[in-house]
Protein backbone atom coordinates (compact mmCIF):
# COMPACT_ATOMS: atom_id res chain seq x y z
CA UNK A 1 0.00 0.00 0.00
CA UNK A 2 1.80 3.16 -1.27
CA UNK A 3 1.84 6.15 1.33
CA UNK A 4 -1.45 8.28 1.93
CA UNK A 5 -1.16 11.14 4.24
CA UNK A 6 -2.76 11.18 7.14
CA UNK A 7 -6.91 12.21 7.24
CA UNK A 8 -6.51 12.04 3.63
CA UNK A 9 -8.36 9.80 0.75
CA UNK A 10 -7.24 9.85 -2.97
CA UNK A 11 -9.76 9.56 -5.32
CA UNK A 12 -9.13 8.02 -9.01
CA UNK A 13 -11.62 7.60 -11.77
CA UNK A 14 -10.61 4.55 -12.81
CA UNK A 15 -9.69 0.84 -10.78
CA UNK A 16 -6.54 0.03 -9.63
CA UNK A 17 -5.63 3.38 -9.14
CA UNK A 18 -4.60 4.29 -12.59
CA UNK A 19 -3.05 7.87 -13.29
CA UNK A 20 -4.65 7.89 -16.94
CA UNK A 21 -8.09 9.27 -15.13
CA UNK A 22 -8.75 12.25 -12.85
CA UNK A 23 -7.62 12.14 -9.07
CA UNK A 24 -8.54 13.73 -6.92
CA UNK A 25 -6.84 13.82 -2.80
CA UNK A 26 -9.43 14.91 -0.07
CA UNK A 27 -7.78 16.14 3.24
CA UNK A 28 -10.74 14.69 5.00
CA UNK A 29 -10.90 16.64 8.19
CA UNK A 30 -10.56 19.94 6.55
CA UNK A 31 -13.73 20.07 5.85
CA UNK A 32 -16.95 20.37 8.19
CA UNK A 33 -17.97 17.01 9.78
CA UNK A 34 -20.83 15.32 9.94
CA UNK A 35 -21.85 17.48 6.80
CA UNK A 36 -22.46 16.26 3.34
CA UNK A 37 -20.05 16.97 0.48
CA UNK A 38 -20.43 16.94 -3.27
CA UNK A 39 -18.53 15.23 -5.17
CA UNK A 40 -19.86 17.48 -8.22
CA UNK A 41 -18.18 20.58 -6.91
CA UNK A 42 -14.97 18.80 -6.99
CA UNK A 43 -15.75 17.55 -10.52
CA UNK A 44 -15.85 13.96 -9.50
CA UNK A 45 -19.59 12.88 -9.55
CA UNK A 46 -20.46 9.29 -10.38
CA UNK A 47 -16.59 8.27 -11.45
CA UNK A 48 -14.97 6.76 -8.11
CA UNK A 49 -13.49 3.52 -9.36
CA UNK A 50 -10.86 2.75 -6.74
CA UNK A 51 -9.57 4.76 -3.49
CA UNK A 52 -6.79 4.78 -1.01
CA UNK A 53 -7.23 6.00 2.44
CA UNK A 54 -5.68 6.85 5.34
CA UNK A 55 -7.28 7.77 8.67
CA UNK A 56 -6.82 8.27 12.22
CA UNK A 57 -8.37 6.07 14.73
CA UNK A 58 -11.96 6.93 15.39
CA UNK A 59 -12.62 9.11 11.74
CA UNK A 60 -14.78 7.01 9.68
CA UNK A 61 -15.91 8.70 5.99
CA UNK A 62 -18.71 7.51 4.22
CA UNK A 63 -19.40 8.18 0.50
CA UNK A 64 -23.29 8.26 -0.47
CA UNK A 65 -25.06 7.33 -3.94
CA UNK A 66 -27.14 10.57 -4.08
CA UNK A 67 -26.27 13.81 -2.83
CA UNK A 68 -28.25 14.23 0.06
CA UNK A 69 -26.60 10.85 1.98
CA UNK A 70 -29.05 8.41 0.44
CA UNK A 71 -28.81 5.19 -1.79
CA UNK A 72 -25.35 2.97 -1.40
CA UNK A 73 -23.25 3.80 1.08
CA UNK A 74 -19.25 3.01 1.04
CA UNK A 75 -17.57 3.67 4.31
CA UNK A 76 -13.42 4.19 4.83
CA UNK A 77 -11.51 3.85 8.40
CA UNK A 78 -8.38 3.27 9.46
CA UNK A 79 -5.48 2.68 6.57
CA UNK A 80 -6.60 0.68 3.37
CA UNK A 81 -7.20 0.77 -0.27
CA UNK A 82 -9.78 -1.06 -2.78
CA UNK A 83 -8.70 -0.91 -6.31
CA UNK A 84 -12.25 -1.43 -7.79
CA UNK A 85 -15.14 -0.43 -6.25
CA UNK A 86 -17.35 -2.31 -8.86
CA UNK A 87 -16.75 -5.33 -6.62
CA UNK A 88 -18.52 -3.64 -3.59
CA UNK A 89 -20.90 -2.67 -5.96
CA UNK A 90 -20.42 1.09 -5.70
CA UNK A 91 -18.71 2.04 -9.38
CA UNK A 92 -19.34 5.14 -10.63
CA UNK A 93 -22.33 6.08 -8.35
CA UNK A 94 -20.35 8.68 -5.41
CA UNK A 95 -22.37 11.38 -5.12
CA UNK A 96 -21.63 12.81 -2.03
CA UNK A 97 -19.50 12.31 1.09
CA UNK A 98 -19.03 13.31 5.05
CA UNK A 99 -17.18 12.30 8.04
CA UNK A 100 -17.01 12.28 11.57
CA UNK A 101 -15.20 10.93 14.51
CA UNK A 102 -16.75 8.63 16.63
CA UNK A 103 -16.47 10.73 19.71
CA UNK A 104 -18.86 13.37 17.48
Amino acid sequence: MSDVSLNTIVLYEHKNFSESGRKRIIAVTKYASQSKHSLHTQDFKDCLSSLKWNLEEGVVVEFYEHHDGGGRVYQCYGKNEDSDTHNNNFGDCASSWSWWRYSD
